[in-house]
């Protein structure tokens, strides 16, 4: 019988016009050169409408599902689901599609017929075919190699021509399985199934089964044939990716106050959680359902209104975030932070958006809850630097009234050089209490009001000009301090005795900082200068030592200069 091709041929075209699978055959331009009535059935087409209609969609492995499209001589496109092998014959690419739907049975003739069964035949077509027919006893009459390599993979068989194929299944229940199957397409029910084999080596296979009856030139009924599939692949890749879809439906739907959904450019649904159902169910009582619009789904007209707008903006492919708050019966329910993301084509078209919504009313409310704490806490601190200013007023006029009870020149001029010092501190925390920064000074503003003071007190006249150079710069209070006490003991020594006898003269003031943070605090003047030969260190003067004093704590270093005046440089 295998040596007979055209009684193989028969056989084959006997069992493609009657396959309920729709199957086509293509050039390697996808023409469509041959599809029998069974594609014409699923797909609601005329063989006229199909033949040399174009088809396109991937050049896949056998056995793997996927989606085609085929543009008919005259009608809408048409989008189906089917696999795919690729064969040669006589140097010619063609393609065998096989459609997965069921459908009815039509002639096949021609030279197409003759390059179809040809490839079924062909061994070497694909590794994932396999073909045999048995007659009414179940005695083969024809399998080709696929076949026969499967037989002995899976049940150790030597499989031969007029053999009865039940002897070689060595599984009872398999056994039993098979001729009920065999039976049941002798009484006219074609056979569609899927077998899950275990081989020995431990490794699984999948078959996915189709037979038929097979007729005489009398129409009489002459035994079976059968064609079957290795879709291992197929399922193993089916089941990954059901089981990335699983787990994709599980990350999706596991955060509860996470609420995800899309919708296309129409605003209708392509996908939503469960978050997001439960939501809509809860605050419109409405129920979200694929490819409905979600606009439909919200009663309240002002809210569709604004959401509408939302949609629109993100729907031009910007990624948008909105705060929204839903009210029901005039009571704020919810406050939802709301950010799109766009859905693009392979070529960048806007296919839709997705959203991802937030629950942020806890968050909003202890947001204004520490807002509010906090406006409290700076009320007070403003309160507190305003109470120390006064404090500190209060030490200022104490000495003031005892500078004035005592007859001691000295002692005055130590108490009134106290009571500046005193008074430096206090301008730090009144700079602050008027500031709208509580943690740091702003020492432009604390400068000008110490020289200011300065000025006045020490009664500088009219020939004595003192100029200012200070940068915007904030110090935070503990270097704030000694920076302004390091000018204030400069600047009183520069208007006490820099000018004695003099009419006229000029003192500059300068408070840079550099790129590296660095902060440049001078003060010089062009008046008498300092005694030869003076050591800093020895000195008795306690403004001096002051200075050097705080000099240490802002870990700085201090250059001195008495050339024509004195100036003194702080670098921290």
């Amino acid at each position: 019988m295998t040596d007979d091709s055209d009684t193989i041929k028969t056989l084959f075209y006997r069992f493609l016009t009657q396959s309920d699978n729709g199957i086509l055959l293509l050039d390697d331009k996808n023409r469509i050169l041959w599809a029998n009535p069974a594609s014409c059935r699923v797909l609601s087409l005329t063989e006229t409408q199909i033949l040399n209609s174009s088809m396109s969609g991937p050049e896949i492995n056998t056995g793997i599902d996927a989606g085609y499209r085929l543009k008919p001589q005259d009608g809408d496109e048409i989008i189906f689901k089917g696999s795919v092998q690729n064969f040669t014959e006589n140097g010619s690419e063609f393609r065998l599609l096989h459609i997965r739907n069921r459908s009815i049975i039509s002639p096949l003739s021609g030279a197409e017929a003759d390059l179809l069964i040809t490839h079924i035949q062909d061994s070497h077509a694909t590794d994932d075919i396999l073909v045999w027919a048995v007659d009414t006893d179940f005695r083969y009459l024809y399998f080709n190699n696929n076949h026969k390599n499967a037989m002995k993979r899976v049940w150790n068989a030597d499989i031969k021509p007029g053999t009865y194929i039940l002897d070689y299944i060595t599984d009872p229940e398999y056994r039993i399985v098979s001729e009920k199957n065999y039976r049941s397409i002798l009484e006219g029910k074609p056979r569609n199934s899927i077998d899950h084999f275990t081989l020995k080596s431990g490794e699984d296979r999948y078959y996915e089964n189709f037979g038929h009856l097979t007729r005489d030139s009398k129409d009489n009924i002459s035994g079976l044939i059968l064609y079957t599939v290795d879709i291992t692949k197929k399922t193993e890749n089916d089941n990954k990716l059901h089981l990335s879809l699983n787990l994709l439906e599980s990350i999706m739907n596991s955060p509860e106050d996470l609420l995800i959904f899309s919708i296309d450019t129409d605003y209708k649904y392509l996908f939503f959680n469960k978050a997001h159902q439960n939501s809509m169910k809860r605050v419109w009582g409405t129920e979200s359902k694929l490819g409905s619009s979600i606009l439909e789904m919200i009663p309240d007209g002002e809210y569709r209104t604004k959401t509408k707008s939302f949609y629109d903006q993100s729907l031009t492919g910007i990624v948008t975030a909105e705060l929204s708050t839903i009210r029901r019966h005039g009571e704020a329910i919810t406050q939802r932070e709301n950010i799109s993301q766009p859905i693009k084509s392979e070529n960048g078209d806007i296919l839709g958006i997705t959203i991802f919504s937030f629950d942020v009313t806890e968050r909003l409310q202890a947001e204004n809850a520490l807002r509010d704490s906090l406006k409290e806490k700076e009320f007070l601190l403003k309160e507190i630097h305003h109470r120390i200013k006064n404090n500190f007023q209060m030490i200022s006029g104490m000495l003031g009234i005892q500078k004035n009870t005592i007859g001691d020149e000295a002692a005055k001029v130590a108490l009134q050089d106290s009571l500046m010092r005193v008074n430096t501190m206090g301008f730090i925390h009144e700079t602050l209490y008027k500031g709208s920064n509580l943690g740091a000074v702003n020492m432009h503003d604390y400068c000008r009001t110490l020289v200011n003071s300065l000025r006045k007190l020490y009664s500088a006249g009219p020939g004595i000009e003192i100029f200012e150079n200070i940068d915007d710069i904030e110090l935070e209070i503990d270097r704030a301090i000694p920076a302004g006490l390091i000018l204030n003991e400069l600047l009183t020594n520069s208007l006490k005795y820099a000018f004695k006898e003099r009419t006229a003269g000029a003192i500059k003031i300068s408070l840079k900082k550099d790129r590296q943070n660095l902060i440049y605090l001078k003060v010089e003047d062009n008046g008498a200068g300092l005694a030869d030969n003076l050591d800093l260190d020895k000195s008795a003067t306690l403004g001096m030592k002051l200075v050097s004093a705080f000099v240490t704590q802002l870990n700085g270093n201090m250059e001195m200069k008495s050339e024509k005046g004195l100036s003194v440089e702080i670098k921290f």
